[in-house]
């Protein structure tokens, strides 16, 4: 096997683009993460005062979750297939 050698200007192109999308994930995780438990809140709030249905919208039981917390839930549109 050959090793092909980078110019170093391009090397270094490379790296900071490496570095920058690595940010951007550490950053969109973050994102992804409240995004997460605030849905987890929602359906936990649902849940408690037993809202199961609403204007076009169910909570419907995930198949195969054996808990019976908030992640056992996912919310579904009516009339969408």
């Amino acid at each position: 096997m050959t090793t092909k050698f980078i110019p170093v200007p391009e090397r270094r192109l490379l790296l900071d683009r490496a570095w920058r999308l690595e940010w951007e994930i550490d950053r969109l995780n973050g994102y992804l993460s409240a995004l997460e438990k605030e849905h987890h809140e929602i359906i936990e709030h649902c849940l408690r005062k037993g809202l199961t249905a609403a204007a076009g919208f169910r909570l419907v039981r995930r198949q195969g979750v054996a808990c019976d917390g908030p992640e056992a839930y996912r919310v579904e549109c009516i009339g969408r297939e």
